[in-house]
């Protein structure tokens, strides 16, 4: 059985050294402290001069970043999207990437299933893990007792705030693509016996994913638009409001990066002053992201998650909006005769967009 160690205070050691200057024996000063003679020795002879002379390594996370990291566990377990191991070993690995230091912890894997129980313990009085409960397979994949869960989180933070006389402190966001073939929403005239009605679509090519966010008050941030490849040539920002925000990925898809642009550059300046601003979003990997999270906390914007596979319930821009925007472009763009075989050229893709946006609201 390995011998326990114990690391003595500082303070107890400095107590120590002055007892035996005032003349007291190392015996007696070693029983009166609970300090082996040997360790009273070395200290009063000034072996560790200078030294760092507690037992190991340097812990690869320091007290402040473990704190944080219960903090975030905790954030995230309040908000309806708890963590599990693997998330948990994810943050630990992006705090050790964000700041380098000598660390035995494998940087490309990760923290091992042995450093994640021992934190697990060390924190035992505020976190643990436990299971959670899988639906059975004949079940829809959302529970109607985790669609009650996220209303009563709901109900705990608009507590904080009165969306009644408050509205525009309350947002949802969401991102959705655009691509391939767009149906319109014009009914259409086909002879008397016909079954199924067939409509020409409206043909995109590559992928855009647009990002928008609107409060309970009906006020829209500035979308950020993002094309798959490289931003289209000409004129893409003709006819558009200098507040749209275009970027390029490969896939078109939102990364990290572009989500914490679009919260510093979209969301961020759309706030008014008064605080705390309530954000309803569902759980992509980029909205989970820890430094998105700092960001959200420092500016007094409050999270709730949706719970996972409910967005086409839950979510008001997923239910409601998207759908409605993507009818209204397309029929705008086979109101000028991009239909079937001709595709939509991307550069158009902005204006048409901005006026679905108006068909919506009313705006001019």
């Amino acid at each position: 059985m390995p011998r326990t160690q114990k690391i003595h205070q500082e303070e107890e050691i400095n107590k120590a050294v002055a007892l035996y200057k005032e003349g007291l024996s190392m015996r007696k000063i070693a029983n009166e402290l609970c300090i082996p003679k040997s360790t009273v020795y070395d200290h009063v002879k000034g072996k560790f001069s200078g030294y760092n002379t507690s037992f190991g390594r340097e812990p690869s996370l320091s007290y402040d970043e473990e704190v944080s990291v219960v903090n975030y566990s905790v954030y995230m377990a309040e908000r309806g999207l708890p963590l599990n191991r693997q998330n948990l070993r994810i943050l630990i690995k992006e705090i050790l990437l964000r700041r380098p230091r000598p660390t035995s912890i494998n940087l490309e894997k990760g923290p091992s299933d042995k450093f994640i129980t021992k934190f697990l313990k060390r924190h035992k009085d505020s976190i643990s893990i436990r299971s959670s409960h899988p639906l059975e397979s004949n079940r829809a994949t959302i529970s109607q007792g985790q669609i009650d869960h996220f209303y009563q989180l709901l109900q705990d933070m608009m507590s904080k705030l009165d969306p009644n006389d408050k509205p525009s402190r309350m947002y949802n966001m969401d991102e959705s693509g655009f691509s391939g073939r767009l149906t319109s929403s014009k009914k259409v005239i086909v002879p008397k016996d016909t079954r199924h009605a067939y409509q020409t679509q409206v043909t995109m090519s590559g992928h855009v994913t647009v990002v928008q966010a609107i409060s309970a008050g009906g006020e829209s941030c500035p979308p950020m638009i993002i094309f798959s490849g490289c931003l289209p040539r000409g004129t893409y920002e003709a006819g558009v409001p200098d507040k749209f925000i275009f970027r390029s990925t490969d896939s078109g898809f939102i990364n990290n990066a572009l989500f914490l642009e679009w919260f510093e550059e979209a969301f961020k300046p759309s706030l008014g002053k008064e605080r705390p601003v309530l954000l309803l979003l569902d759980n992509h990997v980029s909205h989970c992201h820890p430094q998105f999270i700092d960001k959200a906390k420092h500016h007094g914007v409050d999270l709730l998650y949706f719970p996972s596979h409910a967005s086409h319930l839950l979510q008001p821009l997923d239910v409601v909006y998207f759908h409605i925007l993507k009818q209204k472009f397309a029929d705008l763009a086979i109101k000028i005769g991009y239909m079937g075989c001709k595709t939509l050229p991307r550069n158009l893709f902005p204006r048409l967009l901005h006026q679905a946006y108006n068909n919506i609201t009313g705006s001019t």
